[in-house]
């Protein structure tokens, strides 16, 4: 898993992206996608600007953990699901699975899913455990934004409502 650390360094800084793109004259959009990890490529040029800009190397800019994931959900009931992660290391696949309790308050217009492990002992709770220990907090806030869209399109009737997660299996 590849993602940059803009958002981290203009924190750090108290840097907002229109400075930034103002001194630089790089795009907001390119900034934004390039902090959210929604791009899927930087150029060298924007990378050396940035580089210059914070002044960093691109080994601060960029994070790099040898760990690829996918996630689904399925629905059990009204308000209850499972979360699947196939979390792939060393070229190793390993299975682990969430269970999402869903809260809905229609006059906060909330949907709140709460995400916690099984308390089987058979199950591969330690497997998720791992993975988000070892995830730095960026890497963290991607995940839960997959998780997140996941239910977005499973809660269709909901499109106005806020989606929260809690208790990502950090406990």
């Amino acid at each position: 898993m590849l993602f940059t650390n803009l958002n981290v360094l203009l924190a750090e800084r108290n840097l907002k992206i229109s400075k930034v793109s103002k001194d630089t004259g790089i795009s907001r959009t390119t900034l934004t996608s390039l902090c959210n990890n929604y791009s899927q490529g930087i150029q060298f040029d924007t990378l050396n600007t940035l580089c210059s800009y914070l002044r960093i190397t691109p080994n601060n800019f960029f994070c790099y953990i040898p760990v690829e994931y996918q996630v689904s959900i399925t629905k059990q009931d009204k308000t209850f699901y499972t979360v699947n992660f196939e979390i792939t290391h060393n070229h190793q696949v390993e299975i682990a699975t969430a269970f999402a309790d869903i809260g809905i308050d229609n006059n906060e217009k909330l949907i709140s899913i709460y995400l916690t492990l099984s308390s089987d002992e058979d199950d591969n709770s330690d497997v998720l455990k791992s993975f988000f220990a070892n995830l730095p907090a960026t890497a963290v806030s991607i995940v839960e934004e997959t998780i997140n869209n996941l239910f977005d399109a499973e809660f269709e009737q909901y499109k106005n409502f806020d989606i929260t997660l809690f208790n990502l299996l950090i406990e």
